[in-house]
């Protein structure tokens, strides 16, 4: 089974105080950027977002239980979206994982590459998104927008080699799904 990748970039960590800015979903080594260009695209966006992920039967995030897939739901109800669930056969949440099996001081995915080997090519981090993406709105300047996406781009980078890595560490059996978490 071919895993997606998938990251998103917010303005707030919480779906009622911000909006979804960004996301990347890697499939079989081909990126989809989603991008809202203003607030008032965000529903457009979440609605194709959406449509991609439930065309995939698995998918590796870094906090994804509990940040990406819970903000996107959230922000898809917000918005209006009247069904925005996604069944997906597996769920591999890399930060949960490195938790269970790695004994480490900071699980950040930053920390973690670096521990690992792995280059970190992030030329901005996830606190700076929302000023950034506030530039974006009132100014239109391509680079911010091009710079967001970027560090988008560079999360599944770095998640996909982490998860490379790590691989032999986190296969789990198909029975795991039954043990009442849901969408692994």
């Amino acid at each position: 089974m071919v895993l997606a990748l998938l990251d998103i970039e917010t303005t707030s960590l919480y779906a009622d105080m911000g909006m979804l800015v960004c996301a990347v979903l890697r499939r079989d080594g081909t990126d989809e950027k989603f991008f809202v260009e203003s607030p008032r695209a965000e529903r457009k966006v979440l609605t194709g977002l959406l449509g991609e992920l439930r065309k995939c039967e698995g998918v590796v995030t870094f906090n994804g239980r509990s940040f990406d897939l819970p903000f996107m739901l959230s922000r898809a109800l917000v918005v209006g979206i009247e069904d925005p669930t996604i069944d997906l056969q597996v769920h591999i949440d890399l930060y949960e994982e490195c938790k269970r099996v790695l004994r480490f001081d900071r699980h950040s995915l930053d920390h973690i590459a670096r521990l690992l080997g792995v280059d970190v090519n992030a030329k901005l981090s996830g606190q700076e998104v929302p000023h950034l993406y506030m530039t974006y709105l009132a100014t239109r300047d391509k680079k911010a927008r091009d710079r967001i996406i970027e560090h988008c781009v560079c999360d599944i980078d770095t998640m996909e080699k982490v998860e490379k890595r790590l691989r032999t560490l986190i296969s789990r059996d198909e029975k795991d799904d039954d043990e009442g978490k849901g969408a692994r």
